[in-house]
This record gives C-alpha cells, structure tokens and sequence, in this order.
C-alpha cells in the first residue's frame, strides 16, 4: 500500500517490509525453520486444525504416532457476514531426533505446520480471498435475477 487511506481498517502497517499490511496476533504469526515470520493478514481471520493423520501405533519414538498430514479451516467474519475456507495439507517426516510424540503436540504447533507447507503466498491468498468475499457479500458488485 503507498499510503495510509489504503490500509484496511482492523491492520496496522509497519516499516518492517514496505508496503505490506500487517497485523501482529496469533492469526499472523507463521514459523519458518524457527524463525518467527509476519504475513500481510486480515484482522480476524480465524484459522484452526480440526483433525490430523498419524501413524499407528502411537508412541514415543519416530515413526510410531508421526503426523503426516492435517486439515485446516480459515475463517473471516465482518458484520454479520462470513466466509469460510478449507484443506488439507502433507507434512514431511519427522527428524527421528527432535521427534515429539502425537500426545504432547499442540494445535499452535501442528497450525504453524500447516502455515510452512501452505507457504506465505498461499497463506495471504486465502486471507484475501475471505476477505473479497465478504466485502462482496456487504457491497455487491453484481447481481443475477430477471427483470419480471
């Protein structure tokens, strides 16, 4: 965005890269090999993992229990309208030496797997994409009926 009359309201911008909306919340946070990344986000947009796959048995050391895949939702909701996106992604193997077992991982961390395989791009591409739904959703651009 070149100035501020562009930024959509619920985000701030920042210097940290020029020209990018960002909005810092657990929603905007991606892991990238450790590092803590930032992505252009929509405020309130939603995402969650509601369910992965794994190895069985489960236990605690690799691959017994190793999640190889997961689901994910994305939501966004602005003044009683809402748009909804879903998926499933792959996960690579587990590194046998920094394995931790199915029963101690956390939706943060499985999230944040999803965030790396989708990759930045795609992350701010379905954001958008819920938010252009909804914005057309409140402000119509277009409409199909008959005239009688």
């Amino acid at each position: 965005m070149n100035s501020d009359e562009n930024v959509r309201p619920g985000t701030q911008k920042t210097n940290v890269l020029p020209l990018i909306e960002f909005m810092y919340n657990r929603e905007s946070c991606i892991y990238n090999k450790g590092k803590q990344v930032f992505v252009m986000t929509v405020s309130g947009v939603v995402w969650s993992v509601p369910g992965v796959d794994r190895r069985l048995p489960d236990g605690d050391t690799c691959p017994e229990g190793a999640v190889y895949a997961g689901g994910w939702t994305a939501t966004y909701e602005e003044s009683g309208e809402s748009a909804y996106a879903y998926g499933s992604v792959g996960f690579p193997a587990p590194d046998p030496n920094n394995y931790k077992p199915y029963s101690q991982l956390t939706e943060e961390e499985v999230l944040n797997w999803v965030f790396d395989a989708l990759g930045v791009d795609q992350v701010v591409s379905i954001q958008e994409g819920l938010y252009q739904q909804v914005q057309e959703k409140l402000n119509p651009s277009h409409a199909n009926g008959k005239p009688w």
